[in-house]
């Protein structure tokens, strides 16, 4: 069987999705597609709009043959270490191509970016440090430092401008990835249609983004109008969380949050610096803040206080998501040690079937076989659970117990 890896938070699941699923088994003529999906935390550093089993249902609805958890870790990391971990899977598990979004659609082109980025050739990489010491933010100096290096080589056909597009840059660390591996997998880019993907507008068609469901939903409350923009083939499933009131925000999480902050402070605040992508300029903040005002806001608040011009929106919220975790800096030693299965429909059974013997790591299907691997998750899954039922009262069964979803 021929498989096809794809890469995705389905946050929520919407009509692109399933767009690049059917033209991801297309165009690479695969039988599976297999997708690497994150769990109940993502990597805009924020708790997943629904969790990680009704995410991955409407997936296997839509067309996903088999759906892996992406461990946190490396689902709520920068979008190097997030396309890291979801591409080592893929690899271990012996998937033929990897076929992602872009605003470009030009796999060549992203490959030679993605080349020099990964290989750092001398004129470029003193490009980048003489921009950065000039005072440009890692993206403006990494954007003209590209720029000079592909005029002064000749480089036809290539324009640094790509970067300025987020699922550009995100394709392009998967292909650095593919790199790193020196794996066999085929890259296949599919050109995005409709909404950008922080576009939170409501368009006049069907077609939504992500951004923008999941706006109507904690913006305006419109329920039955984000729902009408699910996949019909998906929709009840979505539905039933919505109208259950279990759809979640960084908010619902405040308490947790400010709780945690305040037991690192009392032991001692420079702990708050073995946390991942804190740093010590944002543990000092959040130090004073905890310490001389006694912050009892939301998590948006917090992020609010303590945002600047060099500490954006989603760098703050990925390291509070760490905080939160109990995610370390000693984390990253190696890619992930497990595929763990969430779900599955027929042609995805039949592939684990048949790869079993050969795949490089541990396929999980029942986590207390192997719980000492998926510690961190099934925290992670506690964490959010709780909080679900906090705010409306209903039990999401955990990791232990809510079996894997099979779509037959």
């Amino acid at each position: 069987m021929k498989a096809v890896g794809l890469v995705a938070e389905y946050n929520p699941f919407h009509e692109g999705h399933m767009y690049h699923i059917e033209q991801a088994k297309k165009i690479t003529g695969s039988d599976v597609a297999v997708v690497v999906m994150s769990g109940d935390f993502v990597q805009r550093g924020e708790p997943a709009i629904a969790d990680k089993y009704t995410r991955a249902a409407m997936a296997l609805k839509g067309g996903a043959d088999l759906v892996i958890e992406l461990p946190a870790l490396y689902a709520t990391a920068s979008a190097e270490r997030f396309a890291f971990g979801a591409v080592s899977i893929l690899h271990f598990m012996g998937i033929d191509s990897i076929c992602f979004g872009s605003e470009l659609g030009d796999a060549g082109m992203l490959e030679t970016i993605a080349g020099i980025l990964y290989e750092e050739p001398a004129g470029y990489s003193e490009a980048i440090k003489r921009y950065i010491s000039n005072g440009d933010s890692f993206p403006k100096a990494r954007c003209n430092a590209l720029a000079e290096y592909i005029e002064a080589e000749g480089i036809q056909g290539v324009d640094a401008a790509v970067l300025d597009f987020p699922n550009n840059l995100l394709g392009i660390e998967y292909i650095k990835a593919v790199k790193r591996f020196s794996s066999s997998m085929e890259i296949c880019t599919i050109q995005r249609k409709g909404q950008g993907y922080n576009d939170i507008s409501v368009p006049g068609g069907e077609n939504a983004s992500a951004a923008a469901i999941r706006n109507m939903l904690t913006g305006d409350k419109r329920g039955d109008e984000a729902v009408d923009r699910i996949p019909a083939c998906a929709r009840d499933i979505f539905r039933e969380a919505v109208d259950n009131g279990m759809i979640m925000t960084p908010d619902d999480f405040s308490y947790l949050l400010n709780y945690k902050i305040y037991s690192i402070m009392r032991d001692d605040s420079a702990l708050l610096l073995n946390y991942s992508d804190v740093g010590m300029q944002l543990a000092n903040k959040i130090s004073r803040l905890y310490g001389k005002e006694h912050f009892d806001g939301s998590w948006k608040e917090l992020i609010m206080k303590l945002k600047s011009r060099e500490l954006t929106y989603t760098r703050i919220s990925r390291a509070l998501t760490h905080i939160l975790l109990d995610i370390k800096l000693d984390a990253w030693n190696n890619p992930p040690q497990y595929a763990r299965i969430l779900g599955f429909d027929k042609a995805g059974s039949d592939y684990l079937k048949a790869i079993r013997k050969t795949c490089a790591i541990p396929l999980i299907t029942k986590v207390a076989d192997e719980s000492w691997l998926l510690k961190d998750d099934i925290y992670a899954a506690d964490v959010y659970n709780q909080t679900v039922f906090e705010k409306c009262g209903i039990r999401i069964e955990n990791d232990f117990r809510h079996g894997i979803i099979r779509i037959l």
